[in-house]
């Protein structure tokens, strides 16, 4: 067999567990939909996986400009032979001409699945945890809302906003670590990310969302009729009419529009976990050993993310709180798996995405 070929199935194999996962995912969705337990829904999906392909294509674009520029002050006489030579590498080293595409693929189609399922959870099963959640809350925060808390260092309106941008950046960030994933050396961290991040969008994002269906502090007013959180979202209102800058508040309103029309390609209403949570724990765990630089800034975002995601009215505290439990257990599991898949011990030594 030629040489390439060879080493392109022998490295594919590697993904073999998880292709399985992906194609039981899809299998799922398709049975309950076919049993009528589903509607079927894609504009979530199809908007997840445009936006998905968008952010690939422009990093790798980006990559390319980084890599002209570079060329380009090193005076080399051919800059387009060159940048063909360091794009090469970039695919050939490391065998990424193998990696990339497999990690693509499985990426974008599991989280295809994952938002057209989300999409239909109150149908599956209406959203009836709110309550309880809210009032998990009280007995850990003292009788008081979680939010209470956490206005007393983030209620102001720069606060609110920088908050709010940070929760904004987190779709940019999960699709960018799926190309930095993609292009890194580190053959056990990519895969252990890769187990975490199915793990994450399959177990908590669909199976444990649609069995603790709830909306969060945003939506609890109109569906329940309990007030509990104006205050909070008439603090945000103000803020976004002073600024312009609260886009949570447009982003709720859409995915209310969703629910009650359904229709949109933003939708998909679900507070517990909190993926925003998971994954931004999950991205502090791929960068705790990438430098102290890394590390700090990895944590920062996640405790942030966990602020912002009771800040802003999207989460109860225990659903960050869970989001933090499952993303560290997510982590561990995926580790062994990734050295199941891989047939070898442990790596833990710094990822890059650059060519070597």
């Amino acid at each position: 067999m030629n040489p390439w070929l060879s080493r392109f199935f022998m490295v594919s194999r590697q993904y073999s567990w998880l292709y399985v996962g992906m194609v039981g995912h899809i299998g799922i969705m398709w049975l309950m939909i076919q049993l009528g337990y589903m509607v079927p829904y894609y504009q979530a999906g199809l908007f997840y996986m445009r936006v998905a392909t968008h952010l690939i294509v422009n990093l790798s674009l980006l990559y390319m400009l980084v890599v002209v520029v570079r060329l380009l002050r090193e005076g080399r006489q051919n800059p387009t032979r060159a940048l063909i030579g360091a794009l090469r590498e970039a695919l050939i080293a490391h065998d990424r001409y193998i990696h990339v595409p497999h990690v693509l693929i499985i990426s974008i189609l599991t989280i295809r699945t994952f938002a057209t399922i989300k999409s239909s959870i109150p149908t599956v099963n209406a959203f009836s945890w709110d309550l309880r959640f809210m009032a998990a809350d009280r007995l850990l925060f003292g009788g008081y809302d979680a939010y209470q808390w956490t206005s007393l260092l983030f209620g102001s309106t720069p606060a609110l906003v920088g908050l709010n941008f940070l929760y904004n950046l987190w779709l940019i960030l999960v699709i960018s670590a799926i190309v930095w994933c993609a292009f890194m050396r580190n053959n056990h961290l990519r895969m252990q990310y890769m187990f975490a991040m199915f793990l994450a969008w399959v177990v908590a994002g669909n199976f444990l969302a649609v069995f603790f269906s709830s909306a969060g502090p945003c939506f609890l007013e109109r569906l329940t009729g309990d007030h509990a959180f104006d205050p909070l979202m008439s603090s945000l209102k103000l803020a976004n009419e002073q600024t312009g800058m609260i886009w949570a508040l447009l982003a709720q309103d859409a995915l209310w529009a969703a629910y009650t029309s359904n229709d949109g390609a933003i939708s998909g209403i679900s507070a517990m976990p909190s993926l925003h949570v998971v994954f931004a724990v999950l991205l502090y765990c791929a960068l705790r050993h990438q430098g102290s630089v890394a590390r700090s800034a990895g944590l920062a975002f996640a405790v942030l993310v966990l602020v912002g995601s009771v800040q802003l009215g999207w989460h109860y505290a225990v659903d960050g709180i869970a989001g933090v439990v499952l993303a560290l257990a997510f982590w561990r599991l995926a580790g062994s798996l990734a050295s199941l898949a891989l047939g070898s011990p442990r790596y833990d030594a710094p990822a890059t995405a650059e060519p070597s």
